[in-house]
């Protein structure tokens, strides 16, 4: 908890905190990427749940992968809006 000799604070999982750029310009790009990110990890519990499944392992995750499948196919049309919204945002 001692201060920090960066110029830019991060949040708990180390991505910068948004109180911290009232004057900055908010990069996009940057958040999209983020968003993907977030989004592959999703996708790479629900593979691996599946594969699970699969052999017999976790039998009882039926419901719990639909649901991921769900979350994953909202989060992929968010991803494509940001990504067609972006070029008319920053032109």
């Amino acid at each position: 908890m001692g201060s920090s000799s960066d110029s830019e604070s991060t949040g708990v999982d180390g991505a910068p905190s948004a109180s911290n750029t009232p004057n900055d310009r908010i990069d996009l790009h940057e958040i999209l990427d983020r968003f993907g990110l977030a989004l592959a990890i999703i996708e790479t519990v629900c593979n691996a749940l599946q594969a699970a499944e699969s052999n017999s392992e976790c039998p009882t995750v039926g419901a719990e992968i639909t649901t991921l499948q769900q979350g994953v196919a909202a989060l992929r049309a968010v991803h494509e809006e940001l990504d067609l919204a972006i070029p008319g945002v920053t032109s």
